[in-house]
């Protein structure tokens, strides 16, 4: 078991070490929101579209340490290592909490080995150590959960674990706003579980004392009552179908339903403005719900049936990785009536982990928003394996299938990236994603002042690095960003159609595109996907940039526009 831990632990540090210079989009909204707290910007810092205890610590760690560009990278990616250090604790924390209720377990090698086989996937693989989200955090908190709902279930008269759930799902609500789908679930579950109305009115007390200050302030600042608008906003977008232009771009325009529709500053080449709602890094991406106002939230039976399905597909192709699940089927297999049984007890975990995966099913999925549900019911499944006893023969198999089945569906966290660190370490390479740090030194050079306005041409959300600068986008030659719905997750596919014409239209046309610019309040622009076919003569290289499609320039460009 300690080999184990370490292994897990360590593997964890490669990946954030590894992962050390990556800051993706979400990243930069949460870290923006950060830096507005530490500055007491409460009008950009209560943001109902981002949920705020990723923040919140992400605040605490500025404020503590006060790196600078380099060192803000670090700041996501220590979280997610310390988060994932939490996991182990609170995943231990549950293995004894269920040997405490069912005793020792039959097997406690494969269970051991189960156990952190499936926190290297959640955490490594769904979660991940480079996407910089609050994610993680909803896991850890799950767990937490999951342990405190079985302490209960053992010793339902104690007041105090009633308190602490309902801290602990506070927390979580906090963490993301989706919680709020699982919650009245894991509430109404504690009720019948343990038909002590009182003390879960005490945990409904106790949640609601942690989240009511956020909710309150969130709710005047928008002169409405809220509990947030990603939900609304996403539905809106995923199964309604409406469209911002140059950020999700699906079926519909929102036409005079939006009522804070983005300025079009010029046809040819397409020049759009922000100026309109100056916060954050990326208006667009850090204030979303302020862009989509006005946009309805309408139920289209057809479509909703294709994205739930879609969802669903694409949710059971990454629950069959679970290694728990393998071992809980062959024991089924052995045994199927106690590890049916052992199922059917155990419904308050699974049961709240299936109703906050059915609500991302019928929005969207990705593998860090299921990894929190798929915990739980990799738990349920390794309980359900907890005291069954196999044949020497069928241990043996299980043995197998634990050592063999991970390296194809691990490979990458177990083999892939600790190759290539160890390559990059060894050879004195430039880190992975090198170029966020690389490019908002160099502008910096340049003369990028904190608070200075850019206009970009390419896709503005691969410009993680202008939040380390405090520069803000404001006006934009976009990309068309979709979904491709023809695949199990509707990946992200993207065309350049857009900023191609800038590249492909006349120098009169292209510098009436720059007025545009200086018009919307721009002192810098900038360009990434540029392809290498472009006249880039006026254009300065910032460095290397990671690309979206094969046959651009390896390289952000810029130039002054005073």
């Amino acid at each position: 078991m300690a080999f184990l831990r370490a292994a897990c632990i360590a593997l964890a540090l490669i990946h954030a070490t590894f992962a050390r210079r990556i800051l993706d989009p979400d990243g930069s909204s949460y870290l923006d929101i950060a830096k507005a707290y530490l500055r007491h910007d409460w009008p950009q810092a209560l943001n109902s579209y981002w949920s705020p205890l990723y923040s919140w610590l992400l605040a605490l760690c500025l404020a503590i340490f006060r790196p600078g560009i380099r060192w803000q990278l670090w700041i996501p990616h220590l979280i997610s290592f310390v988060a994932f250090l939490a996991m182990i604790a609170a995943w231990e924390w549950l293995l004894r909490e269920y040997r405490r209720l069912t005793g020792p377990p039959a097997h406690p090698r494969l269970i051991n080995a189960a156990s952190y086989l499936t926190l290297a996937w959640v955490g490594l693989k769904l979660n991940g150590m480079s996407f910089t989200s609050g994610d993680i955090l909803v896991t850890d908190l799950l767990i937490v959960c999951a342990a405190l709902l079985i302490r209960i279930y053992r010793t339902p008269l104690s007041r105090r674990n009633y308190l602490l759930i309902g801290l602990t799902l506070g927390f979580a609500f906090l963490t993301k706003a989706a919680l709020l789908t699982a919650i009245p679930v894991i509430l109404l579950g504690l009720l019948i579980l343990t038909r002590q109305p009182t003390r879960t009115a005490l945990a409904t007390m106790a949640l609601l004392a942690v989240i009511a200050p956020f909710i309150t302030a969130l709710s005047l600042h928008q002169h409405r009552f809220t509990l947030g608008d990603a939900g609304p906003v996403n539905y809106s977008w995923q199964v309604t179908g409406m469209s911002v232009e140059g950020y999700k771009e699906e079926a519909h325009s929102a036409g005079p339903a939006a009522r804070h529709p983005l300025k079009v500053l010029l046809d040819y080449p397409r020049v759009l403005s922000l100026a309109d709602h100056p916060v954050g890094w990326y208006p667009l991406h850090f204030d979303p719900a302020w862009w989509s106002e006005g946009y309805p939230v309408r139920l289209d039976p057809a479509r909703q049936f294709f994205i739930l399905g879609n969802n669903l597909t694409y949710s059971a192709s990454i629950l069959i990785q679970s290694p728990t699940l393998w071992l809980a089927a062959l024991c089924a297999i052995a045994a199927f009536r106690p590890v049916r049984r052992t199922l059917a007890i155990l419904w308050f975990l699974w049961l709240p982990a299936l109703a906050l995966t059915g609500a991302y099913c019928l929005v969207y999925v990705l593998p860090r928003y299921v990894a929190g549900p798929f915990a739980l019911l990799s738990f349920a499944l390794l309980a359900a394996a907890w005291n069954v006893r196999l044949s020497p023969p069928l241990t043996k198999l299980a043995a197998l299938l634990l050592l063999t089945l991970p390296i194809p569906v691990l490979w990458n966290e177990l083999i892939g990236i600790p190759s290539t660190y160890l390559q990059l370490t060894f050879t004195h390479a430039m880190p992975w994603e090198f170029h966020n740090a690389q490019i908002a030194d160099h502008m910096k050079g340049q003369g990028l002042h904190p608070g200075d306005k850019v206009a970009y041409i390419g896709n503005a959300l691969s410009a993680a690095w202008v939040v380390l600068d405090d520069a803000q986008i404001v006006a934009f030659i976009p990309t068309r960003t979709t979904h491709d719905d023809s695949k199990p997750g509707r990946p992200l596919q993207y065309s350049f159609r857009k900023t191609d014409a800038y590249w492909r239209a006349t120098p009169a046309e292209q510098q009436q595109a720059l007025d545009a610019f200086r018009a919307a309040g721009a002192q810098w622009a900038i360009a990434d996907e540029v392809p290498e076919w472009a006249e880039t003569t006026g254009w300065k290289s910032a460095g290397t940039s990671g690309n979206l499609r094969a046959g651009d320039y390896f390289s952000t460009f810029y130039r002054p526009l005073n």
